[in-house]
């Protein structure tokens, strides 16, 4: 074989191998590049549905917690509303018994007035009034007998409320104060009774110079 013709068969042989080796790494990039077109096709899909699954599970949740918010808002109007029942309940027998206290009270009052009223009246029906009270015979206004040698003095009391009927009074003196050169003449005396007072009288007479008198009466129910 000739040197020309061993090299145009040497040439073809390289650009047939050439020709063979790019071919078959076309091949090869498309089947790597088919490979990653898949893999992220089914990558895609999965994350589709596992998105739609989540959408999913978002809805019925979102479905769930409105239902939730839904029965919560029931409950809390059903107990507003018991509340409020209670409430006008409450007030009712707060009423109820704050009438019923009130009639109790009137009722209590009533009879204690009563009672009051009886004791009242059994103090006045069996009761004792005392007092005390003075005279200055030597300078008070005096009233002469006929004869004119008995002074009588005399002053009106007044119990501090009238007795039922007219009550047994009794005086007496205290203490006396008079001129030591003369002879002492004194007496005393209850006048004109009544149920609501009597005179208390102090006599003196004769040349006796009496300058003060003390008198005690005590004033009791028959």
């Amino acid at each position: 074989m000739s040197d020309g013709r061993a090299l145009c068969l040497v040439l073809f042989i390289g650009v047939f191998t050439l020709t063979n080796t790019a071919s078959v790494t076309e091949k090869r990039s498309h089947g790597l590049v088919s490979f990653a077109l898949g893999q992220l096709s089914s990558r895609v899909d999965s994350l589709e549905s596992s998105l739609k699954a989540n959408l999913k599970n978002n809805q019925e949740t979102k479905t769930d917690l409105e239902a939730e918010i839904s029965s919560l808002k029931t409950q809390l109007e059903a107990s507003v509303t018991n509340n409020l029942d209670t409430k006008t309940a409450l007030e009712a027998a707060i009423s109820s018994q704050k009438t019923q206290l009130e009639a109790n009270l009137k009722k209590a009052k009533t009879a204690l007035e009563a009672d009051i009223f009886n004791l009242k009246t059994k103090l006045a029906a069996k009761r004792c009034e005392s007092g005390s009270d003075g005279f200055q015979p030597y300078k008070q206004a005096t009233v002469t007998d006929a004869n004119g040698k008995t002074r009588t003095h005399m002053k009106h009391v007044t119990f501090s409320s009238s007795f039922r009927s007219i009550p047994k009074v009794t005086a007496g003196i205290t203490h006396i104060d008079a001129d030591y050169r003369v002879n002492t003449r004194i007496h005393t005396d209850v006048l004109n009774q009544q149920a609501s007072g009597f005179d208390l009288v102090v006599h003196d007479w004769a040349d006796s110079v009496t300058y003060g008198v003390g008198i005690m009466w005590m004033a009791c129910s028959n």
